[in-house]
């Protein structure tokens, strides 16, 4: 059994990625997949999960009964999650699935930066082998995708799991943006030079802080929307299950 975390700004295309990757793998292989929703704040979901988190707990519920604002109930949320989650990975077992892909909130800090997403990735990773993909897209400015690559390295460090970078709406022309990504993880930061506004000290070596802890990678262009990169996406994918396999 395996894995797939997918984890990322609100709007990058989380939910959308993951029911496309559940089609293509239905129509491609032969493999048995399980759409799962740990999203309690979704409202309305381009896929029909197999288990959907908002049986248990829901944003809006806890926000109104519990007089919290919008992201007091989200946090709230994943703890109740926390809570009930020796039954909820009990359920997940039960599919008898091939490949687990799980949808995570929008509100990404509420997940990778607090105890219970943490502790959720932690027990997921301990019943199923699971690896991660950071998803941003191609609708932004230069310094917002930077900001971007940053926080998805400190996603890998904080959940300890493989992450592999993905941009998706590559159809909208992200294909420099997709360079520029693997440039800077390699520590190639002169394609930053020609773009105005990151040229500040502080960013500049923040930038090559991370790429000191980034190992050499491939960045994996798809479109959610249209179904385009997806097989590029399940071959890195597989490359990380082999223990021969590298990311470049």
């Amino acid at each position: 059994m395996e894995g797939l975390i997918v984890i990322g700004p609100a709007g990058s295309g989380k939910s959308t990625l993951i029911g496309a990757l559940s089609k293509w793998m239905t129509r491609f292989t032969v493999i048995k997949t399980a759409r799962i929703n740990m999203d309690p704040g979704a409202d309305i979901l381009p896929y029909k999960p197999d288990f959907d988190v908002r049986s248990i707990v829901r944003a809006e519920d806890v926000m109104k009964n519990e007089k919290l604002g919008p992201n007091g109930a989200m946090i709230r949320s994943m703890e109740i999650v926390e809570e009930k989650l020796d039954d909820i990975i009990s359920y997940i077992k039960s599919l008898n699935a091939d490949y687990y892909l799980i949808d995570t909130p929008g509100q990404m800090d509420a997940f990778v930066f607090r105890k219970p997403g943490r502790i959720i990735v932690e027990r997921i990773s301990s019943e199923i082998r699971t690896a991660g993909v950071y998803l941003s897209d191609c609708e932004r400015e230069i310094e917002d995708f930077i900001t971007a690559i940053i926080m998805g390295k400190i996603a890998e460090l904080r959940l300890n799991i493989r992450i592999i970078p993905v941009l998706n709406k590559i159809d909208l022309g992200g294909e420099d943006l997709r360079s520029l990504w693997e440039d800077i993880v390699r520590g190639n930061l002169r394609p930053l030079e020609m773009h105005k506004g990151v040229e500040s000290e502080a960013l500049m070596e923040l930038i090559k802080s991370i790429s000191l802890f980034s190992t050499p990678v491939e960045v994996i262009g798809v479109s959610a929307l249209r179904m385009k990169g997806l097989e590029n996406l399940f071959s890195k994918l597989n490359e990380v299950w082999c223990s021969c396999g590298d990311m470049t």
